[in-house]
């Protein structure tokens, strides 16, 4: 079976506040006219009883405008990302009750930075040129009790190039992990899962998960979970370069200190329970997460004298421990109509004191999906938030209002027995003005998003 398939993708803009408004030299990076072009490939061979072989190979090349102010000049520059993206996923039946899984995922991307005005912003992007390798295998057994051991190793590398005199770097990690889900009886089943990390750069670590699943009957599951975790820190917080930035004509300061070599890696721990019960045509699901982390890695302040701060890439002892709830209600209302309605509350406090830092209390979802016919397909997605803070300590990071806002996709099923797809999907529809958060290590502030506008079709032979 061969998948070949297309995209295209326009944006209005995005808007990243890079420094927080009311700090001295305030800068504002926009991006305008954001153009994504995908193409893609896939191949699904079978090639003897019990044995495949998967093969996909994608391009995505984005061109994307950017516009700088900052105290002193505005800049415009354009700039070009490549990406190709390969992976092969072979599987075989060893025997009845086993499987084995091998899979390779290679990424490169390149980035033509040579319009980037150093002068302004050092560079958007560290690494000129980006690859990702990974590599997986796993083997799982069925056995006759009803127990399944599953059993797997992988290793990344990741390896980045640096622009022009710029040095190149690379991380490698390793990771062997075991997974055994145990029937107790008819109604309980326990899940015991370990993990081993090793990281060319930071220490290795190791992580456990257990879950215990119980049926109170043949409708209604009652779910308990403990799991902790582990982060490591990428090349980026690793090895980003000094950054200055323009004060007066050839006059730069320090911005960003660059990265920091002695990070560790970021530590999660999770308690969760769950009730879920169905009915014929719907069902119900009620979730509760109490979490914490540690080590959690950020952007922050590191300067020790009186002017412009000097950023850095920072380790936090214990910054965040979070209580949320998440309530999921899905019902089929006919062939042609199925909704999902789900409600998430979040209660997360910040060692700083702040509450709900890019995190908003409560968020409400809809999502429906209309199939009118065989030829017709049309999503419906809405969301909906109270406000969030960024900071309550310190006033330079405003708080963000909560947004409303509706994605539409409508795909069309055409060809011989409507195996090809043509689709049209339109995030944030009525353009409506909200804020988007990054990760705390990418930016002290979010992302204004804007409509987001994609035309794809898919052929399958």
């Amino acid at each position: 079976a061969y998948t070949v398939w297309a995209t295209h993708r326009s944006s209005d803009g995005y808007g990243v506040p890079t420094y927080p408004q009311g700090v001295p030299m305030a800068l504002q990076v926009d991006g305008d006219e954001s153009d994504d072009l995908a193409m893609g490939v896939t191949i699904n061979r079978q090639l003897r009883q019990g044995e495949s072989l998967r093969f996909g190979l994608n391009v995505h090349k984005c061109e994307f405008e950017q516009f700088m102010t900052e105290s002193t000049s505005n800049t415009t520059w354009d700039t070009d990302r490549t990406k190709l993206v390969s992976n092969i996923i072979y599987k075989k039946q060893l025997r009845d009750n086993q499987h084995f899984t091998f899979k390779i995922n290679h990424q490169n991307r390149d980035d033509d930075l040579s319009a980037v005005p150093y002068a302004a912003f050092g560079r958007t992007e560290d690494f000129e040129d980006f690859e990702h390798s990974q590599f997986e295998a796993r083997h799982m057994t069925n056995m006759r009790n009803g127990n399944t051991l599953t059993f797997g190793a992988s290793y990344n590398r990741i390896a980045g190039e640096g622009f022009e005199y710029e040095a190149d770097h690379s991380l490698n990690d390793f990771s062997f992990y075991g997974l055994a889900d145990i029937k107790l009886n008819e109604r309980d089943n326990l899940l015991l899962g370990v993990n081993s990390y090793s990281n060319s750069e930071t220490d290795s670590d190791f992580t456990f998960t257990t879950g215990l699943l119980h049926k109170l009957n043949k409708d209604e599951v009652l779910r308990f979970g403990y799991a902790t975790g582990i982060r490591a820190p990428d090349l980026k917080v690793l090895y980003f370069n000094r950054l200055t930035i323009q004060v007066a004509p050839f006059v730069f300061v320090p911005l960003f200190n660059g990265g920091n070599v002695n990070l560790e890696n970021e530590e999660y721990e999770q308690f969760d329970i769950g009730y879920e019960k169905r009915w014929k045509k719907s069902s119900l699901k009620l979730d509760f997460y109490f979490n914490s982390s540690s080590e959690r890695i950020f952007v922050q302040n590191i300067s020790t004298v009186p002017g412009p701060p000097l950023f850095g890439f920072v380790n936090r002892a214990a910054d965040q421990s979070a209580d949320c709830a998440l309530l999921t209600y899905d019902r089929v209302f006919d062939k042609k109509v199925r909704s999902t309605f789900a409600y998430r509350y979040s209660d997360v406090d910040w060692d700083d004191g702040s509450n709900n830092r890019y995190v908003p209390r409560h968020k409400l979802m809809l999502n429906s999906t209309i199939t009118p016919n065989d030829k017709w397909t049309i999503n419906l997605l809405a969301y909906s938030t109270s406000p969030y803070n960024t900071s309550t300590t310190n006033p330079a990071f405003p708080k963000l209002d909560g947004y409303h806002t509706l994605d539409l996709t409508v795909q069309h099923h055409c060809g011989p027995n409507h195996k090809n797809t043509a689709w049209l999907k339109v995030q944030n529809l009525f353009d409506s003005n909200h804020y988007e958060m990054f990760r705390e290590t990418n930016a002290p502030g979010g992302a204004e998003m804007e409509r987001l506008v994609t035309l794809g079709y898919q052929v399958r032979f």
